[in-house]
């Protein structure tokens, strides 16, 4: 995971992934994976804010995309112990509210790190970037 300000939101990164192997040929490789990616965009169309694929999330944030990719991936960590998300507090707190409600789920015992990982999972999924820190 990145640590940052404005770095990819782990639920993407397979995403950023093609968008980093591309480098300076990402133009080309986005013109390469029309064919093959263009039906699975087409049939997803207004299902949600990112596409199913590089291509589609490309084409909605291109220019937020090819901004980070100017700046260059942020430092890494190896787990959610050691980075801190902005606004994570709110965010743990409306899940550990969620949770109370659902008798499958844990309600109690996740570690900081399990309770930030479960908050990216279920309470992040609308933004492709992140601000960060590193615990």
């Amino acid at each position: 995971m990145q640590v940052g300000s404005s770095v990819p939101n782990p639920l993407y990164h397979h995403i950023f992934s093609a968008y980093y192997r591309a480098g300076d040929s990402l133009r080309a490789e986005i013109d390469r994976w029309a064919p093959h990616a263009e039906p699975l965009e087409d049939a997803a169309a207004g299902q949600g804010g990112f596409g199913l694929t590089p291509l589609g999330t490309y084409r909605r944030f291109g220019e937020e995309i090819r901004q980070h990719l100017r700046a260059g991936p942020g430092s890494a960590v190896d787990s959610y112990a050691e980075v801190r998300y902005a606004g994570e507090e709110s965010g743990i707190d409306a899940l550990k509210l969620f949770l109370r409600n659902l008798d499958a789920l844990p309600r109690a015992g996740l570690s900081t790190a399990e309770a930030r990982e479960l908050w990216v999972l279920l309470g992040s999924h609308d933004q492709l970037f992140l601000d960060t820190e590193a615990v």
